[in-house]
């Protein structure tokens, strides 16, 4: 996330000192506790999950998940405000690949080693079980996405020759598992903001951290909606048979519909935040304005990402584009 300082230093209200790895991983599970229950339940069945399954008369033997710690780069408060979407985001790509096996076995379903599946996690309440049909590695769409659309995520998941990424090696299923990843993450911070909040009695710095933590991982919003339409726009022009069978797949397409409903309406509750930081700016006798790509409290601006967003959003509205979101959203 960009940061301009204008005038001064700025000194962080979060650090807390000498706290121990256990207990930085023990304030962890409580702010998602408190905060994001959701991140809470699917996390605790993520590391609760056995490594030995049954499906007929073979064993699935899973790998244990990764220890989500090691996403974490400090143990003070301030960076594991900021580090703890990127735990919950990891933490659901490992959840979404192993999930699959565990309702699977559970429904009696034979091991077919030639299938693959993704769970993608919406909340508690609501995840979805899809079953990947053939697909093509986003790489193959990337000449395609050009100028403004070219995001800093794009040789990342798009442009990569990095052949083990889900992008490349599932394809659309593997964008929409990086799409639900960001959404949890993302609700992550922005339930977390009253925790930034706390602070701002002795400085407005926290809050620049909140916007630093949140602003590039809301992007991703129409930034992989944008990426999922056009690989079906690119698999309708080129490989007409696998468009069909992937908009003919209805757990897709409904999974697609709830990550873009939860997800569109997280960044409303992110903008009522900014409302909320300008009410906390005014008191402290500060004004904030957004000024191009940045938004400014006082003298000192911080990156927004707003350009990059309104680019995605309006590619979305090109009526090959609309006309296959539209498809999705039946």
């Amino acid at each position: 996330m960009k940061r301009i300082l204008f005038i001064g230093i700025i000194l962080t209200g979060l650090h807390v000192i000498g706290q121990s790895k256990e207990q930085a991983r023990a304030t962890i599970w409580d702010m998602l506790n408190r905060n994001n229950s959701d991140a809470h339940k699917f996390m605790t069945d993520l590391y609760a999950m056995p490594t030995k399954l049954k499906s007929g008369s073979a064993t699935i033997t899973m790998s244990p998940p990764t220890d989500f710690m090691v996403f974490v780069q400090g143990y003070d408060r301030q960076s594991i405000l900021s580090d703890i979407s990127t735990v919950v985001h990891e933490a659901c790509h490992m959840y979404q690949g192993q999930m699959p096996n565990v309702l699977l076995s559970k429904q009696g379903v034979p091991i077919d080693f030639k299938s693959d599946y993704t769970v993608y996690f919406i909340s508690a309440q609501e995840e979805y079980l899809v079953k990947h049909t053939p697909t093509f590695p986003s790489i193959k769409m990337a000449a395609e996405i050009t100028g403004s659309l070219q995001s800093f995520r794009y040789e990342t998941y798009i442009k990569t020759n990095e052949t083990n990424l889900g992008t490349q090696q599932s394809g659309i299923y593997g964008l929409m598992d990086e799409w639900a990843a960001y959404y949890n993450g993302f609700k992550t911070t922005v339930q977390n903001f009253e925790e930034y909040a706390a602070y701002t009695q002795q400085s407005i710095d926290p809050i620049y951290d909140f916007l630093g933590d949140a602003g590039s991982i809301r992007i991703a919003y129409p930034e992989f909606r944008f990426y999922i339409v056009h690989y079906l726009d690119f698999a309708r022009r080129n490989q007409k048979e696998m468009y069909e069978q992937i908009m003919a797949n209805d757990t897709f397409r409904a999974a697609y519909r709830a990550i873009d409903r939860a997800f569109g309406m997280t960044i409303n509750k992110y903008t009522d935040k900014l409302n909320k930081i300008g009410q906390l700016a005014e008191l402290k006798g500060l004004k904030v304005q957004e000024k191009g790509d940045y938004l400014m409290i006082g003298d000192q601006g911080i990156g927004t990402f707003q350009e990059a967003y309104v680019a995605f959003e309006t590619a979305m509205a090109d009526p090959k584009y609309a006309a296959i979101h539209a498809a999705l959203a039946r």
